[in-house]
């Protein structure tokens, strides 16, 4: 079980955000729980990425050397924008690259900054689903999903459909294709094709 709290900093600083983790009970609750997250993610076949920003997503910058703070959007050029330091390009990065990034543009400036990025709202992760499914839709989510989690948020596979699921995919080597056979996913026969998904991933429904 896990609480957030706000750190009080002294006066004339800037409170820094910090987790306080407590465990309660933690040999029953592993006994009453059953398999482990973990356990149950590797029997899906699901591994979870690192989160990468993208357009759309907000931020918040603190800059506890200077004891500042700016609202940042991420741009359709995927770039922020700071005081000193200009443009800095975010999408693509995860926030504690982002922070380096920061810290070595603002040390041009200032001396020992100290950056965090925190992630206000996530809008750059999109689905789309496309093809013989009831529901032809964009998806946005703020966690991954996998590949039966999106496809029954469209109502899953009209009439019509086979059991072949193909999912386009852009990266920096260009467009690839993952085929799947939905139908053994479904009936468990290939969990290991039940993968997570992508921001930007077309997932079409033959």
């Amino acid at each position: 079980m896990t609480w957030l709290c706000d750190y009080v900093a002294p006066k004339g600083r800037l409170a820094r955000p910090v987790s306080v983790l407590i465990v309660v009970s933690s040999c029953l609750l592993f006994l009453m729980a059953g398999p482990s997250a973990q356990a149950q993610e590797a029997a899906a076949g699901a591994t979870m990425p690192v989160f990468v920003l993208g357009v759309g997503d907000q931020l918040t910058v603190f800059n506890y050397a200077e004891n500042s703070r700016e609202e940042c959007l991420i741009r359709p050029d995927g770039k922020i924008s700071l005081p000193l330091v200009g443009e800095i390009l975010a999408a693509g990065k995860d926030p504690s690259s982002l922070e380096r990034v920061i810290e070595a543009a603002l040390a041009k400036f200032q001396e020992a900054p100290d950056v965090t990025v925190m992630v206000r709202q996530i809008h750059s992760y999109r689905i789309y689903l496309l093809g013989r499914v009831n529901t032809q839709r964009m998806l946005e989510s703020v966690v991954p999903l996998t590949l039966l989690q999106a496809i029954s948020m469209a109502g899953g596979l009209n009439e019509f459909a086979s059991e072949r699921v193909v999912i386009h995919r852009s990266g920096k080597d260009g467009q690839k294709l993952i085929e799947v056979d939905y139908g053994k996913i479904l009936k468990g026969r290939e969990p290991g094709k039940n993968i997570l998904l992508r921001a930007g991933d077309i997932v079409v429904a033959q």
